[in-house]
């Protein structure tokens, strides 16, 4: 991974370093929100008003690592798995 966090309102489309190659992290737009995939899973997003949300679920510590690392020291806030994954399929 990455030394350095981006700032995740920058980001349009990123897939991050991993020494992993199964591992597939990706930021995707859809309408206008950001959504952070750790494998095939979302577990982040960037939402319009700029709000960072990021799943409640306990990952492992390699996909605590792909959020903390899109994310840095930004401010968060925590959701229901089934907030995050409403935005994608919605």
């Amino acid at each position: 991974m990455a030394k350095t966090s981006r700032d995740p309102r920058q980001v349009t489309l990123v897939q991050l370093n991993s020494k992993n190659s199964a591992t597939r992290v990706l930021c995707i737009p859809r309408r206008g929100v950001k959504i952070l995939f750790s494998y095939d899973v979302p577990v982040a997003a960037l939402l319009q008003n700029g709000e960072i949300v990021v799943s409640n679920v306990d990952y492992s510590p390699t996909t605590s690592g792909h959020i903390n690392e899109f994310i840095g020291s930004y401010r968060r806030t925590y959701v229901e798995q089934a907030e995050i994954d409403a935005l994608f399929e919605g």
